[in-house]
Protein backbone atom coordinates (compact mmCIF):
# COMPACT_ATOMS: atom_id res chain seq x y z
CA UNK A 1 0.00 0.00 0.00
CA UNK A 2 2.65 2.88 0.85
CA UNK A 3 4.57 1.91 -2.26
CA UNK A 4 1.30 3.63 -3.85
CA UNK A 5 1.98 7.08 -2.20
CA UNK A 6 2.30 9.83 -4.29
CA UNK A 7 4.60 12.84 -3.17
CA UNK A 8 2.45 15.48 -5.00
CA UNK A 9 -0.91 14.22 -3.07
CA UNK A 10 0.38 16.34 -0.36
CA UNK A 11 -0.40 19.33 -2.41
CA UNK A 12 1.40 22.61 -1.69
CA UNK A 13 3.67 20.88 1.03
CA UNK A 14 4.55 18.05 -1.85
CA UNK A 15 5.58 20.65 -4.58
CA UNK A 16 7.76 22.14 -1.39
CA UNK A 17 9.30 19.05 -1.22
CA UNK A 18 9.91 18.34 -4.58
CA UNK A 19 11.55 21.60 -5.50
CA UNK A 20 13.50 21.55 -2.41
CA UNK A 21 17.58 22.04 -3.23
CA UNK A 22 18.70 19.04 -1.83
CA UNK A 23 17.22 16.20 -0.19
CA UNK A 24 18.61 17.46 3.44
CA UNK A 25 15.81 20.60 2.80
CA UNK A 26 13.32 18.29 1.89
CA UNK A 27 13.69 16.13 4.39
CA UNK A 28 13.64 18.57 6.90
CA UNK A 29 10.49 19.68 5.85
CA UNK A 30 9.23 16.45 5.96
CA UNK A 31 10.13 16.05 9.64
CA UNK A 32 8.48 18.84 10.72
CA UNK A 33 5.17 18.10 9.46
CA UNK A 34 3.44 15.98 11.80
CA UNK A 35 0.20 17.48 11.88
CA UNK A 36 0.12 16.10 8.23
CA UNK A 37 1.68 13.51 7.89
CA UNK A 38 -0.16 11.45 11.20
CA UNK A 39 1.07 7.66 11.25
CA UNK A 40 0.60 5.59 13.99
CA UNK A 41 4.31 4.95 13.99
CA UNK A 42 6.55 7.89 15.52
CA UNK A 43 10.42 8.23 14.02
CA UNK A 44 13.78 9.73 15.10
CA UNK A 45 16.09 10.48 12.52
CA UNK A 46 20.01 10.78 13.14
CA UNK A 47 23.31 10.60 11.49
CA UNK A 48 25.54 7.44 12.80
CA UNK A 49 28.77 6.42 11.70
CA UNK A 50 28.41 8.15 7.97
CA UNK A 51 24.71 7.35 7.51
CA UNK A 52 21.44 8.84 8.20
CA UNK A 53 19.16 6.93 9.81
CA UNK A 54 15.47 6.85 10.52
CA UNK A 55 14.69 4.44 13.50
CA UNK A 56 11.14 3.47 13.71
CA UNK A 57 9.14 3.33 16.57
CA UNK A 58 6.04 1.40 17.80
CA UNK A 59 3.20 3.08 19.36
CA UNK A 60 2.52 2.62 22.63
CA UNK A 61 0.28 0.70 22.81
CA UNK A 62 1.38 -2.34 20.92
CA UNK A 63 -1.91 -4.85 19.66
CA UNK A 64 -1.12 -7.69 17.30
CA UNK A 65 1.58 -7.53 14.08
CA UNK A 66 2.80 -4.09 13.01
CA UNK A 67 5.05 -5.96 10.49
CA UNK A 68 2.08 -4.18 8.11
CA UNK A 69 2.73 -1.23 9.37
CA UNK A 70 6.06 -1.15 9.01
CA UNK A 71 6.26 -2.40 5.42
CA UNK A 72 3.35 0.24 4.76
CA UNK A 73 5.89 3.36 5.82
CA UNK A 74 9.13 2.11 4.62
CA UNK A 75 7.74 1.34 1.19
CA UNK A 76 5.81 5.06 1.07
CA UNK A 77 8.67 6.81 2.27
CA UNK A 78 11.71 5.36 -0.22
CA UNK A 79 9.19 5.74 -3.33
CA UNK A 80 9.15 9.41 -1.63
CA UNK A 81 13.09 9.85 -1.44
CA UNK A 82 13.10 8.36 -5.34
CA UNK A 83 10.95 10.81 -6.20
CA UNK A 84 13.11 13.59 -5.10
CA UNK A 85 16.21 11.48 -5.72
CA UNK A 86 15.39 9.25 -8.59
CA UNK A 87 19.50 8.51 -9.54
CA UNK A 88 19.40 6.32 -6.25
CA UNK A 89 16.39 4.26 -6.37
CA UNK A 90 18.58 1.73 -7.97
CA UNK A 91 21.61 1.87 -5.22
CA UNK A 92 23.10 -0.73 -3.08
CA UNK A 93 23.56 1.62 -0.53
CA UNK A 94 20.35 1.63 1.05
CA UNK A 95 20.05 -0.60 4.06
CA UNK A 96 16.70 -1.53 5.35
CA UNK A 97 16.43 -3.00 8.83
CA UNK A 98 13.26 -5.46 10.39
CA UNK A 99 12.73 -6.20 13.89
CA UNK A 100 11.08 -9.06 13.32
CA UNK A 101 11.71 -12.50 11.46
CA UNK A 102 11.47 -13.51 7.59
CA UNK A 103 7.81 -13.52 6.22
CA UNK A 104 6.90 -16.39 3.30
CA UNK A 105 6.81 -13.41 1.17
CA UNK A 106 10.24 -11.96 1.75
CA UNK A 107 11.28 -12.31 -1.75
CA UNK A 108 8.87 -9.26 -2.75
CA UNK A 109 10.79 -7.10 -0.45
CA UNK A 110 13.28 -6.95 -3.20
CA UNK A 111 10.82 -5.58 -5.92
CA UNK A 112 10.58 -2.38 -3.71
CA UNK A 113 14.10 -2.11 -1.73
CA UNK A 114 17.22 -2.03 -3.48
CA UNK A 115 20.64 -2.72 -1.42
CA UNK A 116 20.64 -4.65 2.06
CA UNK A 117 17.41 -6.32 3.80
CA UNK A 118 18.48 -7.23 6.95
CA UNK A 119 15.57 -9.41 9.42
CA UNK A 120 15.39 -10.11 13.00
CA UNK A 121 17.70 -6.95 14.02
CA UNK A 122 17.00 -4.81 17.25
CA UNK A 123 14.55 -1.99 15.89
CA UNK A 124 12.82 -1.37 12.17
CA UNK A 125 15.03 1.26 10.42
CA UNK A 126 16.13 2.68 6.86
CA UNK A 127 19.78 4.69 6.49
CA UNK A 128 21.41 5.72 3.26
CA UNK A 129 24.93 7.86 2.97
CA UNK A 130 25.05 11.04 4.38
CA UNK A 131 26.14 12.23 1.02
CA UNK A 132 23.23 11.97 -0.24
CA UNK A 133 21.78 14.52 1.33
CA UNK A 134 23.37 16.85 -0.31
CA UNK A 135 22.44 15.38 -3.85
CA UNK A 136 20.79 17.87 -5.58
CA UNK A 137 16.92 16.92 -6.39
CA UNK A 138 16.25 16.64 -10.15
CA UNK A 139 13.30 18.88 -9.92
CA UNK A 140 14.94 21.32 -7.70
CA UNK A 141 13.61 24.94 -8.34
CA UNK A 142 14.38 27.12 -5.44
CA UNK A 143 12.20 30.16 -6.33
CA UNK A 144 9.17 27.96 -6.43
CA UNK A 145 10.53 25.76 -3.40
CA UNK A 146 10.28 28.96 -1.40
CA UNK A 147 7.09 29.85 -2.79
CA UNK A 148 5.68 26.42 -2.04
CA UNK A 149 6.80 26.58 1.36
CA UNK A 150 5.07 29.84 2.18
CA UNK A 151 2.07 28.90 0.48
CA UNK A 152 2.26 25.70 3.01
CA UNK A 153 2.62 27.50 5.79
CA UNK A 154 -0.22 30.01 5.66
CA UNK A 155 -2.53 27.17 4.47
CA UNK A 156 -1.02 24.88 7.41
CA UNK A 157 -1.78 27.63 10.04
CA UNK A 158 -5.08 27.60 8.89
CA UNK A 159 -5.50 24.27 9.17
CA UNK A 160 -4.35 24.69 12.91
CA UNK A 161 -6.90 26.73 13.80
CA UNK A 162 -9.67 25.50 12.05
CA UNK A 163 -9.46 21.48 12.77
CA UNK A 164 -10.49 20.24 15.97
CA UNK A 165 -9.96 17.78 18.02
CA UNK A 166 -12.43 15.86 17.04
CA UNK A 167 -11.54 16.16 13.21
CA UNK A 168 -7.58 15.06 14.28
CA UNK A 169 -9.11 11.72 15.56
CA UNK A 170 -11.33 11.28 12.88
CA UNK A 171 -8.08 11.47 10.51
CA UNK A 172 -6.37 9.62 12.57
CA UNK A 173 -8.89 6.28 12.48
CA UNK A 174 -9.49 6.77 8.80
CA UNK A 175 -5.97 7.08 7.45
CA UNK A 176 -4.57 4.30 10.09
CA UNK A 177 -7.58 1.62 9.47
CA UNK A 178 -6.78 -1.24 11.32
CA UNK A 179 -8.80 -4.30 12.92
CA UNK A 180 -8.06 -3.23 15.98
CA UNK A 181 -9.43 0.26 16.54
CA UNK A 182 -7.45 2.51 19.93
CA UNK A 183 -8.97 2.75 23.18
CA UNK A 184 -10.21 6.09 24.44
CA UNK A 185 -6.93 6.26 26.07
CA UNK A 186 -4.68 4.78 23.77
CA UNK A 187 -5.59 7.82 21.72
CA UNK A 188 -5.45 10.06 24.28
CA UNK A 189 -1.92 9.32 24.69
CA UNK A 190 -1.35 10.00 21.05
CA UNK A 191 -2.28 13.56 21.58
CA UNK A 192 -0.26 13.53 24.66
CA UNK A 193 -3.61 14.16 26.64
CA UNK A 194 -4.90 12.52 30.11
CA UNK A 195 -7.67 10.12 29.07
CA UNK A 196 -9.54 12.62 31.34
CA UNK A 197 -8.79 15.53 29.58
CA UNK A 198 -9.40 14.30 25.78
CA UNK A 199 -12.54 12.76 26.89
CA UNK A 200 -13.85 16.77 28.35
CA UNK A 201 -12.61 18.16 25.35
CA UNK A 202 -14.13 16.13 22.97
CA UNK A 203 -17.53 16.73 24.88
CA UNK A 204 -16.22 20.09 24.24
CA UNK A 205 -16.68 19.33 21.24
CA UNK A 206 -20.28 17.54 21.14
CA UNK A 207 -18.50 14.37 20.61
CA UNK A 208 -17.68 11.19 22.37
CA UNK A 209 -14.93 8.77 21.18
CA UNK A 210 -17.13 5.66 21.03
CA UNK A 211 -19.17 7.89 18.42
CA UNK A 212 -16.67 8.90 16.68
CA UNK A 213 -15.18 5.42 16.01
CA UNK A 214 -18.57 4.17 15.18
CA UNK A 215 -19.06 7.01 12.46
CA UNK A 216 -15.71 5.74 11.31
CA UNK A 217 -16.20 2.14 11.12
CA UNK A 218 -19.32 2.96 8.95
CA UNK A 219 -17.30 4.62 6.53
CA UNK A 220 -14.95 2.62 6.08
CA UNK A 221 -17.59 -0.26 5.33
CA UNK A 222 -19.18 1.72 3.13
CA UNK A 223 -15.75 1.88 1.06
CA UNK A 224 -15.17 -1.37 1.84
CA UNK A 225 -18.76 -2.34 0.29
CA UNK A 226 -18.69 0.15 -2.79
CA UNK A 227 -14.91 -0.08 -4.26
CA UNK A 228 -13.21 -3.80 -2.92
CA UNK A 229 -15.21 -7.95 -3.65
CA UNK A 230 -14.02 -8.51 0.43
CA UNK A 231 -16.84 -11.01 1.65
CA UNK A 232 -18.82 -9.28 4.29
CA UNK A 233 -17.42 -11.39 7.30
CA UNK A 234 -13.90 -10.16 6.25
CA UNK A 235 -15.54 -6.64 6.17
CA UNK A 236 -16.69 -7.22 9.75
CA UNK A 237 -12.73 -8.70 10.79
CA UNK A 238 -11.20 -5.88 9.36
CA UNK A 239 -13.46 -3.18 11.02
CA UNK A 240 -13.08 -5.03 14.43
CA UNK A 241 -16.10 -6.78 15.02
CA UNK A 242 -15.58 -10.14 16.85
CA UNK A 243 -18.94 -11.68 15.55
CA UNK A 244 -20.37 -10.95 11.89
CA UNK A 245 -23.60 -9.87 13.40
CA UNK A 246 -22.70 -7.17 15.47
CA UNK A 247 -21.50 -5.49 12.22
CA UNK A 248 -24.46 -6.06 10.52
CA UNK A 249 -26.39 -4.73 13.47
CA UNK A 250 -24.38 -1.40 13.86
CA UNK A 251 -24.64 -1.38 9.82
CA UNK A 252 -28.20 -1.52 9.06
CA UNK A 253 -28.95 1.23 12.23
CA UNK A 254 -26.62 3.40 11.22
CA UNK A 255 -27.70 3.40 7.22
CA UNK A 256 -31.26 2.08 7.73
CA UNK A 257 -30.21 -0.68 5.45
CA UNK A 258 -28.43 -3.79 5.57
CA UNK A 259 -24.90 -4.32 4.36
CA UNK A 260 -26.28 -7.35 2.44
CA UNK A 261 -28.38 -5.00 0.21
CA UNK A 262 -25.14 -3.00 -0.37
CA UNK A 263 -23.58 -6.06 -2.08
CA UNK A 264 -26.53 -7.27 -3.77
CA UNK A 265 -25.77 -3.33 -5.54
CA UNK A 266 -22.30 -3.44 -5.85
CA UNK A 267 -22.89 -7.21 -7.96
CA UNK A 268 -25.56 -4.96 -9.89
CA UNK A 269 -23.10 -2.01 -10.79
CA UNK A 270 -20.29 -4.55 -11.60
Amino acid sequence: MGNSYDITDLGVLGYALLSAENLRQSWNLTFHTTSLLMHPLSSRRMVREGRVVVELLPPAHTHGDLRYLYEEWLTGTWKWVCQRLPQVANSSDLTIKLAYSKPVYAERYKEFFPGKILFDQPLTELSFPEHWYELRCLAANPSAARLCQQQWQVVSAQMNQQTDLVEQVRRILLLNPQCHFPTQVEMAEQFRLPPHTFHRRLLKDGMRYKNIVIEVRMELAKNYLEITVLPLPEISYLLGYEHPPSFYRAFKKWYGFTPQSGVKKRAVNR
